[in-house]
């Protein structure tokens, strides 16, 4: 039997202590590593009236065009997530990527 590590966020446990235990950062890391955020592609995968478009006027709003392309958003020159603390580095730099929004119509 190989390693098995329980999903725990007791005491920062394995799945926060990367993101410093910051519950927002950690879930919008996941959701940028699952593909499932709250953005276009998403939105046209689960039938959601949402635009589709990112928010800059590309087509697309699909991850790739987030972590590489978008031009709203703030990064270094040239910049590639290569390691995890690339992703959450732009995360933190970029706190409304990948988080939910207040939906159109509710106040």
């Amino acid at each position: 039997m190989g390693l098995h590590y329980n999903p725990t966020y007791t005491n920062g446990g394995v799945w926060l202590s990367p993101v410093g235990g910051d519950l927002t950062v950690a879930v919008r890391l996941f959701r940028c590593i699952l593909n499932h955020a709250p953005i276009g592609s998403y939105y046209e995968r689960f039938n959601i009236n949402e635009s589709l478009n990112c928010e800059c006027g590309f087509c697309q709003q699909i991850c790739d065009h987030i972590l590489l392309l978008c031009i709203k958003l703030e990064r270094n020159d040239n910049w590639c997530p290569s390691y995890l603390k690339d992703l959450i580095d732009f995360l933190e730099k970029n706190p409304l990527v990948f988080a939910f929004r207040q939906p159109r119509g509710v106040s």
